[in-house]
């Protein structure tokens, strides 16, 4: 992230682009009540990377995704492995 941060954007935007491609064609076979988004960003005391890392180079992408799924009725469950409330920074 530090070194090289268009790398992680062009890794986003690849993982938004291949997870809308898949859940658009899957919205036109069937009904989806809930997505689930397992992301290990988080341990019991809060975030792995600060606030504003996760800002930058997560949160944008998972708005683009979650409008889309929002658009559809679909719920989302994120499960990030920890405490988002909690954090050491």
């Amino acid at each position: 992230m530090y070194r090289d941060p268009d790398l992680i954007h062009e890794i986003m935007e690849n993982w938004l682009d291949i997870n809308k491609f898949v859940l658009e064609r899957m919205l036109e076979l069937v009904d989806l009540d809930a997505v689930w988004i397992a992301e290990d960003i988080c341990y019991k005391k809060g975030l792995l990377i600060s606030p504003k890392s996760y800002k930058e180079f997560l949160s944008p992408y998972y708005k683009e995704l979650a409008k889309l799924l929002k658009s559809h009725d679909v719920k989302i469950v994120y499960d990030s492995d920890g405490n988002l409330k909690q954090s050491p920074y």
